[in-house]
């Protein structure tokens, strides 16, 4: 597909995918990886958008089925400066379900709690909402608790694109993405 120009102008290793999703809501991008609210942004732009599952090897037996990966949003609060009780307050009236709901909704996010997921409304969620929230229940996150994740996270969004360019090596990329990521792992 990259070398027969499917992909696009622009060599896999270099394209941005802030532009390739911005593409994508133009209509500009047949298919690509995205997150539910890309698939909302494209439909307000008049862009007619179905999802699906991800391709996954031939060699998947009967029966099995890939994991899902996702990504999860932290919030966070500083102990210092003596406000526990209005961090306290504030956390309580985020993850209220009407608030967690609208906010979701507004910003076509998933919402972060199984109760606010099962509001009257059903939190703002559509189907293809509803197929990434049933995907996510089972899904795999990335390590972000393991020390050298940002590294490896970084070595394969800088990497990957090589592995499909023409006259690329797949195996090569995957096997130095892995010594990179061993290393980094050995220096935590």
């Amino acid at each position: 597909m990259v070398a027969t120009g499917y992909t696009g102008t622009t060599s896999p290793s270099r394209l941005n995918r802030a532009d390739a999703f911005a593409a994508f809501t133009r209509g500009e991008v047949g298919m690509l990886n995205g997150y539910p609210a890309l698939a909302h942004e494209a439909r307000a732009k008049g862009v007619n958008v179905v999802t699906t599952t991800m391709p996954v090897s031939d060699d998947l037996g009967p029966g099995e089925t890939p994991p899902t990966v996702g990504v999860a949003d932290w919030m966070m609060a500083f102990r210092q400066n003596g406000r526990r009780a209005e961090i306290g307050r504030f956390l309580d009236f985020v993850y209220q379900d009407k608030n967690l709901s609208d906010f979701a909704s507004r910003y076509h996010l998933l919402p972060s709690t199984v109760t606010a997921s099962r509001t009257p409304a059903g939190g703002g969620l559509d189907k293809n909402d509803q197929q990434f929230l049933n995907a996510l229940r089972g899904a795999q996150l990335y390590p972000v608790n393991d020390p050298s994740w940002v590294t490896v996270s970084d070595t394969i969004k800088r990497n990957i694109g090589r592995a499909v360019e023409p006259n690329g090596n797949p195996k090569g990329v995957l096997e130095d993405i892995a010594a990179q990521a061993s290393q980094a792992s050995k220096k935590q």
